[in-house]
Parts: structure tokens; sequence; C-alpha cells
């Protein structure tokens, strides 16, 4: 009930502080799309496969601070194949979020929190399902370098994630295993008018298991379009 109390005191505060700061906020929308593939070994099996991520990505900016949600899902189910024939297909969603602050024009800090969520499915004899969930907070820097008479502006990100890992297949849940990986992001940023932009590029992330040979790789490019008002 107090934690309940709290967070609607903060509601109520921040609602109350809005007109104040109406004219200093911004706020974006972009629709975001991934295709990107999927690999992690697990019990000495690969997972691997590809399939298209999509989902909204929604920013606030108030003077050099801002904020962001994303949230994506895999638009068709991964397909899974054992050593030993049987077969797993699975969804994936992303939610991310980040608070960051504008060094510059050329440079930004972000802080975060990440939680994917693989669900699995095992229809092979005995039906049973599952899911594998990695958390835990982000550290980053931005850069950005405008090409020169152009609308373009190159973007580059490196991430750290200080994540964990938990198990769940068949009812029975595997004690959490430290998932600390990095994140690499390199694209392009087209302005096509005032507010409106596209954006396009390539992300490699690997979460690094304390199992030696037992790391997750998630890479592929992705595409964007974004409008800020």
């Amino acid at each position: 009930m107090k934690t309940l109390f709290s967070l609607i005191m903060v509601v109520m505060i921040t609602l109350a502080a809005l007109p104040a700061l109406a004219g200093e906020l911004s706020t974006g929308l972009a629709l975001q799309s991934w295709f990107g593939s999927y690999d992690q070994t697990v019990a000495d099996n690969d997972l691997s496969d590809t399939s298209v991520m999509f989902g909204p990505l929604v920013t606030i900016e108030y003077d050099r601070y801002y904020s962001s949600v994303t949230y994506m899902t895999t638009s068709s189910d991964y397909s899974f194949k054992l050593d030993n024939g049987e077969e797993f297909v699975g969804s994936k969603t992303d939610l991310e979020l980040e608070l960051g602050y504008h060094l510059g024009e050329m440079v930004d800090l972000h802080v975060g929190w990440k939680h994917d969520v693989l669900l699995l499915e095992y229809s092979g004899g005995q039906e049973f399902s599952g899911d594998i969930t990695t958390a835990g907070p982000t550290f980053g820097v931005t850069g950005y370098v405008p090409v020169e008479e152009s609308s373009m502006t190159v973007i580059g990100d490196f991430t750290v994630m200080y994540l964990e890992s938990e198990i769940d297949l068949g009812g029975q849940t595997s004690e959490k295993d430290n998932r600390n990986g990095y994140s690499m992001q390199l694209g392009v940023n087209f302005r096509m008018s005032q507010g409106l932009s596209l954006n396009a590029g390539y992300i490699h992330k690997i979460y690094v298991s304390d199992d030696e040979g037992d790391d997750t790789v998630i890479s592929g490019a992705y595409f964007s379009l974004s409008y800020s008002l």
C-alpha cells in the first residue's frame, strides 16, 4: 500500500508539473523493424534461427535530458532444432527503458534497464513450454558525426549490459546465470523533412555466460521511421 501511495504521488506531481514544462518538452515516436538472428547454446544444443522484430519507440526530451521506452516482438516464431532431432519453436519480446543526457551535439551518455523474454514451446512427445528471461541494467555512450552538406548523420553506440538470465522449461527453473555483455550499433540517420527521419544500420549484441561456449549472440540489420514534435 505504501508503494502504491508513493507511485500515485509521483504521478500526480508529474501531471501537475507538465503544463509548466510543456514549452520545453519535445516528444517523438518511431516505428522500428529489425531483421536479426538469435543464437544461444543450451545444454550443448545450439538454438539458432532468424526472425523479424518490430515495435514502437517513444521518446521524451527536456533540455539536455531525454528518456525512451522501446518494445519489440517477433513477427514470426523462431524454429530451434536440437541435435536429437527434436524441435522447439519460440517467440521473443524485448523491453528497454533508457534515461540519457546530451553532453553536446555529438555525444550522449545513457543508463537503462533491459528485459528480454524468449518463450519456447516443445511439441515432440509430451508437450511443455517454458521461457528464457534475461534482464538487468545497462550503461552506454552514443556518438553522432554529421555528414557535411547533407541531411545524413552517422550514429554509433556502445552499451555495456549487466544482465542475469533464468531458464524455466517444463516447470523446472534454473539458477540465475550472469549474462553480462555488450551491444554495438552503427547506423545512419537521414532527415527527410522537419521532424521526420529515416534510420538504418546494424546491431550486434553478446550476452556472455559464466559457462564457456554458452554465450548468446543477437545481431542483424535495423530500420526505423521516426517523427518528433
